[in-house]
């Protein structure tokens, strides 16, 4: 292996289960009613319909196999109102991304930061010098350590804050995961703390200023929706092209259209929305700045 590559050893001595059976066990959950009223929006009821159930946990819906439901109120008309059967996770990226959707709209132009349904990316100046400590490249050696002993040590080194979710299920499961061993060189923060958790049952959330490690069956295991800006490169090359470059530049085989589960569609005229993973949002970010030098 060339030595400017990759060189990891991760040693772990459980049994993981699959991505289905974390799926099982959200949809598996007592589904919750809400009704929300979007009647501020543009978009038609139709199109926000679409949003919802290609962005948030899409196997959970029942257009693709699940159990949740959305649909608009008929006997509310004319007034927009969307009725929606999910569960309680579900239901909070629900009012999670129906406000960034708000927010983005509300912003000055100049403003292109993107905006996550979820607040995985606050707006803020500690958020952005967050992304930008996880993508310092670092590197990192253990061997036979803690979890936790591991997330220390990759905080000083990063200069970033780690912090374990106050959560019962995270910090009874923590204390049986197993030792770790890990060696990296020369590689970005994200990707040695994506290499720590995600062979583990654990994943990580970016909240204001820290991240945020929580047990990964606490939610469904997956990408998540982040809205993104583009007006500026939507006056030079239009819409559908940026979104075409985009998919043929940033993970060309994980997008739902060649059986994947990324997922990207315009919002308006200026704004994309797109469903993905940690490390492809970053490389997504990486790849919009590219195009504005």
């Amino acid at each position: 292996m060339n030595v400017n590559m990759l060189r990891a050893t991760v040693v772990f001595a459980c049994v993981l289960g699959s991505i289905h059976e974390l799926r099982a066990q959200e949809t598996e959950k007592t589904l919750i009613h809400r009704e929300y009223d979007v009647n501020d929006f543009e978009m038609t009821a139709g199109e926000l319909v679409g949003v919802l159930t290609n962005t948030l946990d899409p196997f959970s819906w029942q257009v693709n196999g699940g159990t949740g439901t959305v649909e608009l109120l008929q006997e509310k008309l004319p007034s927009k109102i969307l009725s929606v059967d999910q569960s309680q996770v579900l239901q909070e990226d629900i009012a999670g991304l129906l406000d960034s959707l708000r927010v983005i709209a509300k912003k000055p132009d100049e403003d292109l930061r993107p905006l996550a349904a979820n607040g995985y990316w606050k707006d803020s100046e500690d958020a952005q010098r967050l992304r930008d400590a996880l993508e310092k490249s670092v590197d990192f050696e253990c061997e036979g350590i803690s979890i936790l002993d591991a997330l220390a040590k990759l905080s000083k080194i990063g200069g970033l804050k780690i912090s374990l979710a106050d959560s019962p299920k995270t910090q009874a499961r923590m204390a049986a995961l197993p030792l770790i061993s890990v060696m990296t060189f020369d590689r970005p923060v994200a990707e040695v703390l994506d290499l720590i958790l995600t062979s583990l049952p654990l994943r990580y959330e970016l909240v204001a200023d820290e991240v945020i490690v929580v047990h990964a069956s606490i939610r469904t295991h997956g990408p998540w929706p982040v809205i993104y800006p583009v007006d500026d490169l939507v006056q030079k090359e239009g819409l559908r092209t940026l979104q075409r470059n985009l998919q043929l530049a940033v993970t060309p085989h994980n997008w739902a259209s060649d059986g994947g589960n990324a997922f990207i569609m315009p919002y308006g005229n200026d704004c994309i929305i797109i469903n993905h993973t940690a490390s492809g949002h970053r490389a997504i970010g990486i790849w919009l700045q590219s195009q504005r030098k």
